[in-house]
């Protein structure tokens, strides 16, 4: 592994760990557990995990040129061919399907910064849906 390599793998686990994100799998895989018996709770945890890893790619290439991002794609797929021949779980959290790898870069590569307009219309929307969540839950109260 190169220096450069080892630089951006290291910057990637590191979001993991400002972000939490151990903690929040967890808490999934817990969920899953209890849940056992229920498909949805599967579902979450997937898409939980994968979540995680694009909010994370997105972060890692937030600042990167399109050359910077096409190296980092590059060693995710080179981590992930030095580990092809060892045991499936090691190289699980890269992507559990072919699918999932071509997703990841592909949202890498087409990450933009954010404006002014797309974080208001997300607040818009994060508040909307708290307001229906506590609509529903005070009619379901009375």
């Amino acid at each position: 592994m190169t220096r450069e390599e080892a630089r951006v793998i290291l910057k990637h686990e590191l979001i993991h760990l400002k972000r939490n994100d151990l903690w929040i799998k967890s808490l999934a895989l817990l969920a899953n557990a209890i849940h056992w018996f229920n498909p949805v709770t599967y579902l979450l945890a997937n898409n939980i995990h994968a979540f995680c890893e694009l909010s994370c790619d997105e972060r890692v290439v937030y600042d990167m040129n399109t050359e910077e991002r096409r190296f980092y794609g590059e060693t995710i797929l080179n981590v992930l061919c030095r580990v092809a021949n060892q045991q499936s779980g090691v190289y699980a959290t890269l992507a559990e399907t072919k699918r999932g790898i071509e997703r990841r870069l592909t949202h890498m590569m087409g990450v933009k910064k954010n404006t002014k307009r797309n974080s208001l219309m997300a607040l818009a929307v994060a508040a909307a849906l708290f307001l229906m969540c506590f609509a529903a839950a005070s009619v379901m109260i009375f």
